[in-house]
């Protein structure tokens, strides 16, 4: 048998009614223009289930910033997620940069000076990658929470809110993960690269000039990091619908969500440097005789790496609305690069805008 629960919502006026002994009536006085009134409004419980909690859509995120010390990047985002009865939760994306490698030199062709030399990748890619997560629910246990609900404005000036208390559910989850990430990757303090490709020998005139790339560390490259990911989080599952008697304000109504404050060890079973174009510098060798660039192409699989890393975040996954929702993320962390890099650490701020979902 459904059940009247009385709550004083700010803002609002409703008719007196009866209500049931074991729920508390609470007063305060509501705002303007109603400042007069100290009439309690009755709300019905529609659905309060977080146990049983099922959400799922698509989510694109407009921007999302990736602050990397060996690339600054600006992108967007396509992503999906289900959630089967707060029991698992299924999720994946793929990210693409729209102004990567900010601040970088992105060498993609000869030097215009005839004494300039560097190195730059083969083939050189906007950053993107590909994320895949699996989330299963180890332990899990109910209490009491707010549900933080919006009722609408009272006037131009202020908007009625109250709380309401429900059950939520809070989880200790598994994150099985994995990721395929391909970016490019360059610093201003250089990347000590290696290279077992030999030397190459220049013949100029009947002399034969050696050429060794002098500053292989300034340059830049594409490099592709296959990474098996496992964690664990905190995860909160909210779900609860409310009407009400009152129906003089149109706001919202319910709230559906599952956040997540997560730990995860990041380990990259693969991880590949692209091949450079180094671009010798044929003035200074010759001593000035020969002008131009000879182009030769280095295997950089030498490159010592560290393939272990670790990321921290908080995220907000949300649905106000039957078709309409959120998602916000932010993490921090260390990823898998080159071993005597000094900017594997990252952090990365993503918004998306949540369809599909049905709460």
């Amino acid at each position: 048998m459904t059940k009247l629960i009385p709550c004083l919502l700010i803002g609002a006026l409703c008719l007196p009614g009866t209500v049931s002994a074991q729920y508390k009536r609470s007063t305060v006085t509501p705002p303007s223009p109603f400042a007069s009134s100290d009439r309690t409004i009755h709300y019905e419980p529609q659905r309060n289930e977080p146990a049983n909690s099922g959400i799922f859509g698509i989510v694109v995120s407009p921007a999302y910033l990736d602050v990397h010390g060996l690339n600054l990047n600006i992108g967007g985002a396509a992503e999906f997620f289900y959630t089967w009865r707060s029991l698992l939760r299924i999720s994946g994306g793929y990210y693409f940069a729209y102004a990567d490698n900010i601040g970088g030199e992105n060498h993609k062709g000869e030097p215009n000076e005839d004494w300039v030399s560097y190195g730059t990748a083969v083939n050189v890619k906007p950053s993107s990658s590909f994320h895949l997560l699996f989330s299963p629910t180890i332990s899990s246990w109910e209490k009491t929470d707010d549900y933080h609900i919006t009722l609408g404005k009272a006037d131009r000036n202020s908007i009625a809110v109250s709380r309401v208390s429900g059950t939520v559910l809070k989880a200790v989850t598994g994150r099985l993960g994995y990721v395929v990430d391909k970016r490019m990757i360059e610093t201003k303090n250089g990347i000590a690269f290696e290279t077992n490709t030999p030397a190459f020998n220049y013949n100029y005139q009947g002399e034969v000039y050696t050429l060794r790339p002098e500053n292989l560390d300034k340059g830049n490259t594409m490099m592709q990091s296959n990474i098996a990911v496992i964690g664990v989080a905190l995860t909160t599952f909210r779900d609860m619908k409310i009407t009400l008697d009152d129906d003089r304000y149109t706001g919202r109504r319910q709230e559906k969500s599952q956040t997540d404050v997560f730990f995860d060890l990041l380990y990259a079973h693969q991880l590949q440097f692209q091949d450079m174009i180094y671009y010798h510098s044929l003035e200074y060798p010759t001593q000035k005789q020969a002008k131009g660039h000879l182009p030769q192409r280095l295997d950089l699989s030498a490159t010592p790496v560290n393939k272990l890393g670790a990321r921290v975040g908080y995220q907000f996954t949300g649905m106000y609305k039957r078709n309409f929702g959120a998602k916000c993320l932010i993490e921090l962390g260390l990823r898998p690069g080159p071993s005597n890099a000094e900017g594997n650490l990252y952090l990365q701020i993503t918004y998306g805008i949540v369809f599909g979902a049905k709460p």
